[in-house]
């Protein structure tokens, strides 16, 4: 597998959704029920804040089962498509601002973080969840990974970006078991304890375009020249198509937990 990306690499990575809201918000999967249900019992009380919110992915699946939630998103038009889709829910509220800029006006009983927390601040990261949580509230983050071991084509596909020298999508994962960041450096804080990971597994069948779509709103994707972007498609829509014109996924989602303690940040 190709080596991780750079911190510079990242934050232009951070930078490329915008562009694609919409089309990230339809091709992009959601998040497992029994994750939402196993998040919402441990919760020890309804207000919560959600870093990295982007179009409402997990948002709406926790803002219909009664939390108040404050949604921190940077992006303006990802927060424009998450005004919209969680215009139902009067206790969801968006601000768009970086997590390490927001400002609070209260503590938290949960922090979330949905496909997201990798883009933080590495540096400040930790400290700042911790100064937005009362004590024994929540964090909680998540992950969906596409289990390459169990998902045939997986290996063709990665084997296109390596050819074109790119990474591997970062939700492509040849780990079988949940890696050990952010677990690793959760455990290291003296502000967090209880630390625990959870999995969930589902399938789900893609065709080509559905497929395609999916790829395009990834960003590694999102930050090449069009002319590369489509070429890699391309390729991947002749893997699938020679095989029947239907993907078939294993994803597994990591849920990492940790409680706030006592100690001050």
């Amino acid at each position: 597998m190709s080596t991780s990306p750079s911190d510079e690499e990242l934050a232009v990575r951070a930078r490329s959704f915008g562009a694609v809201a919409r089309e990230y918000d339809r091709a992009r999967p959601s998040y497992p029920a029994a994750l939402v249900d196993d998040v919402v019992a441990l919760l020890p009380g309804r207000d919560v804040v959600e870093v990295g919110a982007g179009t409402g992915k997990a948002t709406v699946l926790f803002g219909v089962r009664e939390l108040a939630m404050t949604c921190v998103e940077p992006d303006p038009q990802m927060a424009a498509v998450l005004a919209e889709n969680t215009r139902l829910l009067p206790d969801v509220k968006v601000t768009v601002s970086a997590f390490e800029d927001f400002q609070p006006t209260q503590l938290y009983d949960g922090l979330l973080a949905a496909q997201s927390w990798h883009w933080t601040s590495r540096e400040h990261r930790w400290v700042k969840a911790a100064s937005m949580l009362r004590a024994g509230g929540l964090i909680a983050l998540f992950w969906n990974r596409t289990q390459s071991h169990l998902t045939p084509l997986a290996p063709a596909i990665a084997d296109i970006y390596r050819r074109y020298g790119i990474n591997v999508s970062n939700e492509l994962s040849t780990d079988r078991t949940p890696p050990a960041w952010p677990r690793d450096e959760m455990e290291k804080q003296p502000t967090f304890a209880d630390v625990e990971v959870r999995t969930y597994e589902s399938l789900h069948s893609y065709s080509t375009a559905a497929w395609l779509a999916y790829e395009a709103s990834t960003s590694n994707l999102l930050i090449l020249e069009p002319a590369q972007r489509e070429a890699i498609l391309a390729d991947t829509a002749r893997v699938i198509d020679d095989t029947g014109g239907m993907l078939e996924v294993h994803r597994r989602c990591d849920l990492y937990l940790a409680r706030r303690t006592d100690v001050r940040v």
